[in-house]
């Protein structure tokens, strides 16, 4: 994880990127990696994220509601390749939302004590005004939408690597992480993230080499191994590893285009001897 203030003075500057990753894919990128976080509801998954993408720290907890996708900006070390990274903050379960049939526009009242509105596409004007029982039918006339979340919405799907977020604080958050890992694609590289490094040692309750026994001993069938990473979104601390991390998918991903090209290239050389073969035969 290297030193707390200087992972902290390397990405507290950092700015958001969307306007940069755009002018750098503009005509493309040469591989495009799915990253999932994943974990149990307030283990910091959106800070994380946030962190990814150059954010500062936020103390505040707002649950997100849906899965939430952002463009993080990650080059691989000693290479040129352009790498679109899309990082994918997982919800579990989402909160059922309304979309209302039509839009009401309640802010001002007009004569009579009615509000004027918007409806059916009509205009809201001072003439345009709305009962509480016609109200009532409209309300009755909103429908849920499904939003979406990992039960709606096959997440692994195309994916390329998982980070599991844990809370140390609560040994539940790893729970959730054992019941998960098994449904994790094989052979897709898995890091767990023990988020709150900053927590004091007595408030605690899983400890780094715990997991890492885990990781070498309970899913030593898994090719990669998992990774345990200490992190705090406080001050950065363990991002750097996980920027090193995800030098496992790029580099499977690689290795697999160079695996195609190598037969794509062996296949157009034996084309090109049984040509030659055929040419040599017609000509004598």
């Amino acid at each position: 994880g290297g030193s707390v203030g200087s992972e902290e003075d390397s990405f507290r500057n950092t700015p958001l990127v969307d306007t940069a990753l755009n002018q750098k894919f503009a005509k493309g990128a040469d591989f495009n990696l799915k990253l999932l976080v994943r974990g149990d509801c307030n283990v910091g998954k959106t800070s994380l994220v946030r962190r990814l993408r150059g954010g500062t720290f936020r103390a505040d907890y707002s649950p997100s509601q849906e899965i939430e996708t952002a463009n993080v900006s990650w080059s691989p070390v000693g290479s040129a390749d352009r790498v679109k990274l899309e990082v994918w903050d997982v919800v579990d379960k989402a909160p059922p939302r309304k979309a209302p049939a039509e839009a009401l526009l309640l802010t001002e009242r007009g004569p009579g004590g009615h509000a004027p509105h918007a409806a059916m596409g009509k205009k809201a004007g001072p003439s345009t005004y709305m009962s509480k029982e016609e109200q009532a039918k409209l309300t009755q006339g909103n429908h849920q939408v499904q939003p979406l979340d990992a039960q709606t919405v096959d997440v692994y799907r195309g994916a390329d690597a998982v980070v599991f977020v844990v809370d140390p604080s609560k040994r539940w958050s790893y729970d959730y992480v054992k019941r998960e890992l098994p449904n994790v694609p094989a052979r897709m590289p898995v890091a767990i993230v023990l988020n709150f490094r900053d927590y004091p040692a007595s408030q605690r309750l899983l400890h780094l080499d715990e997991v890492a026994v885990d990781c070498e001993l309970t899913w030593q069938d898994r090719k990669p191994l998992p990774v345990a990473i200490d992190a705090s979104m406080l001050n950065c601390y363990g991002l750097q590893e996980l920027h090193n991390f995800i030098h496992f998918p790029y580099l499977f991903k690689k290795r697999k285009a160079l695996e195609e090209a190598i037969k794509l290239n062996s296949s157009g050389l034996t084309a090109l001897q049984d040509q030659m073969i055929a040419q040599a035969k017609s000509s004598g």
